[in-house]
């Protein structure tokens, strides 16, 4: 939800810019944004009843707050967004005394009162609290009567836009507000996609028979007896795992008694529920959200959770049969590829994926491109069999070759170095770590001071190590020792690992900047680490297992190409247990080799067996 601010109150109404209010309904002072161009007015009309109970009118109870209520707040966060500071997008502030001009007082005692707020399109939470002493230009130092969070209220140019609000209204009608719903089969549904356990705000709420959200300390009825809202939930399917909220309580539960508008809102919590329900399946797991209170009609909502969702896009070789391999998101955003059986290097386009997918020649034919990297000049770099190829992504054409001595088999993992060395990458049939310098010199084998593994995979560069003061270090994970080394840029060996007992064999690798040293084993079929003390642990994925290339996701986890299983793959950064594997099947013969996350935040990842390039909404 959105809303962006400038403040106005009309009829003479008090304006403070400086007062804001917590998640938890208490005060604290912050600068409100000024209004922007383009920002839409909100009418904010406050009833305020003076009704006596039906049955007996002294019955009357001191904490009914309607009658003692003199300030309001009105506060304006974007949609779906922590309430704080930094979200808070617009406050108003009234004086309610039947004497400030903000109110016209009708029959019986009944207080109308008006003001406006100025929020951008297209959806505001908005978080109201009031008082029972009148504002003097700041938040009243009164007793706090009664405060609601009003979520996902939407914002429309060209319509009329109010915030319609009753104070210790008499509840005629019920609502449930979710995130950006969808209505289906005239249930409002929010969709969530996930692959692990989070949660998201929901909320509910009552109204009074003019359709005004309630703000009360309590829901009662028209006699002023107490009536709780209750909340429930319900799973579509036995598959779909735990789901639960959370109100003011505290307590999780999967329902709810609710006695008064929660300023919080209500905090829907889920399990590993996407899982359950792979995203091929034909449906998501869904929950079925039911508000009652006695006398008025349910209201219903549902949170529908799904997996990650799968694109393929095929691609057509330049010169045969394509089958990509490595694959990276390139300074213009978009994905890039080597494709040796293609012999091209190719280019998805992000914002339209769909269109067809572009080759560049990748040197004379037979030309086998694997590993792809962007480098320090922000040019790709890839490694061919005894070359190493370069061009900007404006001029992908222009291709620029630097030939190796013996023309060896060159690996397919390529890291991007310090400032002056452009690249490192690896050749297994040469045993030889190589580098490009950017000053000139060109491609050179490097030689430290201690031996190279003897047989080196997969490399990646980092520029720190934890508990060493190399500016810059190579990880190797070399599979003929079976040993991880990491080296230092200036040739000083600062460790080896060796993975013995084991049938690691370890092929690609990964750094996480806390000395943690991540690497795949096609052979053995797991994921596996070294830790910063030395410390070897695996993660078999199970039995077919082909894990390839591994990139760290924004999610907290590693993600990875399972070509023996036709699979893309997730550990959490924090895994005690394989059981903390997941696996998303993408296809049968798909053989996915290498994984990227884009620019629009999907995972990409190259589909070897069936010459495409796959996409994971996660």
């Amino acid at each position: 939800m959105t809303l962006r601010a400038g403040v106005f109150l009309a009829f003479c109404a008090l304006l403070l810019a400086t007062a804001c209010s917590n998640r938890d309904g208490g005060s604290f002072l912050a600068s409100v944004p000024a209004a922007k161009p383009g920002g839409i007015p909100v009418n904010v009309r406050l009833r305020i009843p003076a009704q006596r109970h039906t049955r007996n009118p002294r019955l009357r109870r001191e904490r009914f707050v309607a009658a003692s209520t003199l300030g309001i707040q009105v506060l304006a966060y974007r949609a779906d967004s922590p309430h704080n500071g930094k979200t808070l997008l617009a406050s108003l502030l009234m004086n309610l005394a039947k004497n400030s001009g903000a109110c016209m007082v009708g029959s019986g005692g009944t207080r109308v009162c008006s003001g406006k707020i100025v929020v951008p399109p297209p959806a505001v939470d908005f978080v109201v609290t009031t008082w029972d002493q009148p504002p003097i230009g700041q938040v009243p130092a009164g007793k706090q009567l009664a405060a609601g969070n009003f979520p996902d209220r939407k914002i429309q140019r060209g319509k009329p836009n109010q915030l319609g609000l009753t104070v210790g209204g008499i509840p005629a009608s019920l609502a449930i507000a979710l995130p950006s719903p969808t209505p289906v089969a005239g249930v409002e549904t929010a969709y969530i996609h996930g692959t692990s356990a989070s949660n998201t705000t929901i909320d509910a709420n009552a109204y009074d028979a003019d359709g005004n959200l309630i703000l009360a300390d309590n829901y009662v009825n028209a006699d002023g007896d107490d009536r709780n809202l209750t909340l429930t939930l319900s799973p579509s399917a036995a598959t779909c795992g735990s789901a639960t909220m959370l109100g003011s309580s505290g307590t999780p539960s999967t329902t709810l008694q609710i006695p008064a508008p929660q300023v919080n809102g209500i905090t829907f919590e889920y399990g590993q529920t996407a899982l359950a329900q792979p995203f091929t399946a034909a449906s998501p797991c869904t929950f079925t959200l039911v508000a009652t209170m006695p006398g008025l009609a349910p209201a219903t909502g549902a949170v529908a959770l799904t997996g990650p969702t799968l694109s393929t896009y095929p691609v057509t070789g330049k010169h045969g049969a394509s089958a990509p391999d490595g694959i990276v998101s390139g300074p213009d955003n978009n994905i890039w590829f080597a494709d040796p059986g293609g012999e091209g290097v190719g280019v998805v386009n992000v914002a339209n994926p769909s269109s067809p997918i572009v080759e560049y020649e990748a040197g004379t034919s037979p030309a086998a491109p694997f590993g792809i990297v962007v480098g320090t000049n922000n040019n790709l770099w890839f490694t061919e069999n005894g070359h190493l190829g370069t061009f900007s992504t404006g001029s992908p054409a222009s291709l620029y070759w630097y030939a190796i001595a013996g023309s060896p088999a060159l690996g397919e993992q390529i890291t991007k170095g310090p400032a002056d060395v452009l690249e490192w990458f690896v050749s297994s049939s040469a045993d030889e770590v190589y580098r490009i310098n950017d000053s000139g010199a060109g491609l050179v084998p490097y030689t430290p001071a201690t031996p190279l593994p003897a047989g080196p995979s997969g490399i990646v560069a980092d520029s720190s190590y934890p508990g060493h003061t190399a500016t810059y270090v190579l990880v190797v994970a070399d599979q003929t020792n079976n040993t991880i080394d990491v080296i230092s840029t200036n040739g000083v060996q600062i460790a080896t690992y060796a993975l013995a007992g084991t049938a690691s064999n370890p092929q690609f690798v990964a750094l996480d900047g806390y000395g943690f040293i991540w690497f795949t084993s096609a052979v053995q079929g797991s994921i596996d680490l070294v830790t910063p003390g030395g410390s070897y642990e695996s993660f078999p994925i199970g039995s077919g297992a082909k894990p390839w290339g591994l990139t760290f996701g924004p999610d907290g986890a590693m993600w990875f190409a399972d070509c023996g299983k036709n699979a893309i793959g997730r550990i959490p950064l924090d895994a005690t247990s394989p059981s903390q594997i997941t696996e998303f099947p993408v296809g049968a013969g798909t053989k996915p080799k290498w994984v990227t996350f884009g620019s629009d935040g999907a995972l990409w990842f190259t589909a070897s067996g069936t010459g495409s390039i796959g996409r994971l909404t996660i």
